[in-house]
């Protein structure tokens, strides 16, 4: 007898992750990325390929990755977890005195504290996403069919029910998107995630050629163009001491990427290249990222949505970063006068 498909209400909802991922970055050292992180929780709870890659009804993300986002925020908010750098996180003196019985107790707490701060905004959910009031149970109820959160980032109109992130936390719809500025990297990286989903076709392969060549990449040439702008091409990669042949395949696609994925770029880059490079807007799963590095196998090298829009940032496409000045007052200097 066949195993049933799962669905999204067989996976941990956010609350019920906040605990592995606090154990995680525990057995990770105390201090870990987003992505080591992520990926230590998935393994300890052993999800299929098949879980991993289930995504919310809007399409742009998996549920668990959905989840993952939203138990790093509570976190975050409540003071066991802190940013110590770029998708880098360290558990706090008050974090490493929490046990699982207290996770109930967070939770609450940053509800509370944060309910009185969020104030209703128009839903700029695109047509084809949930309807605000069918959104407004997902997080007290079962009916994990209705789950939209943090991909869309909208504000739904049962503020109690739903995860409290900060007001900045917002992606307007493709149409009204002006520009972004956060000093939070969830929520800049969601915002640009988003603007990648959704532009023109032609303007993603356009940025995925702009991205190599300002990578070092030269003679770039797009060997296969898709509808939605998804792109193959080989390019050479030189520094001063060699250069290399690259099979590059850039995929816009937010669901999760297994070992198939990589069976099929490497299939594709086979007798034209020295090495693979496999860009996504989505995310890798633990598997494919074992696979990409099997032994005996050619190599890939993996970038995900999360690693693009740091590319994209050092590359100063789209994205920019400024320096803010920080006044100091000296009252001693002032007292010795």
């Amino acid at each position: 007898m066949c195993a049933s498909a799962p669905k999204p209400s067989d996976l941990p909802r956010y609350n019920e992750l906040m605990w592995p991922m606090l154990v995680a970055l525990h057995e990770l050292g105390g201090t870990a990325t987003n992505r080591e992180t992520d990926a230590q929780v998935v393994s300890t709870l052993a999800l299929t390929e098949a879980e991993q890659s289930l995504l919310i009804p809007s399409g742009k993300q998996s549920v668990i990755v959905n989840r993952l986002h939203w138990a790093r925020s509570y976190l975050r908010m409540s003071g066991a977890i802190e940013n110590v750098a770029r998708a880098v996180v360290t558990v706090t003196p008050y974090g490493r005195t929490l046990t699982h019985a207290d996770m109930a107790t967070l939770d609450a707490q940053v509800r509370a504290r944060h309910s009185k701060r969020v104030r209703p905004r128009p839903n700029p959910v695109a047509a084809n996403d949930p309807a605000p009031a069918a959104l407004s149970q997902q997080h007290d109820g079962d009916d994990d069919e209705n789950e939209d959160d943090s991909a869309s980032f909208a504000f739904i109109e049962d503020e109690a029910l739903t995860p409290l992130i900060a007001e900045e936390v917002l992606v307007p719809d493709a149409l009204t998107v002006g520009v972004i500025a956060s000093t939070d990297p969830d929520v800049w990286r969601g915002h640009l995630l988003h603007v990648l989903n959704t532009m023109s076709a032609d303007a993603f392969a356009h940025l995925c050629q702009l991205l190599l060549q300002a990578s070092g990449f030269e003679s770039v040439e797009v060997t296969r163009r898709f509808e939605n702008g998804d792109i193959d091409g080989i390019g050479t990669l030189q520094n001063r001491l060699l250069s290399m042949r690259v099979f590059v395949q850039c995929r816009r696609n937010q669901r999760w990427f297994g070992p198939s994925d990589i069976h099929d770029v490497r299939a594709a880059m086979s007798g034209r290249a020295d090495k693979g490079l496999f860009i996504t807007t989505g995310t890798f799963t633990s598997s494919a990222q074992q696979e990409a590095t099997r032994d005996g196998a050619p190599v890939l090298d993996l970038i995900d949505g999360e690693a693009l829009c740091d590319l994209l940032k050092d590359c100063r496409l789209g994205v920019s970063t400024r320096q803010v000045e920080e006044v100091t007052i000296d009252p001693e200097w002032f007292a010795q006068l």
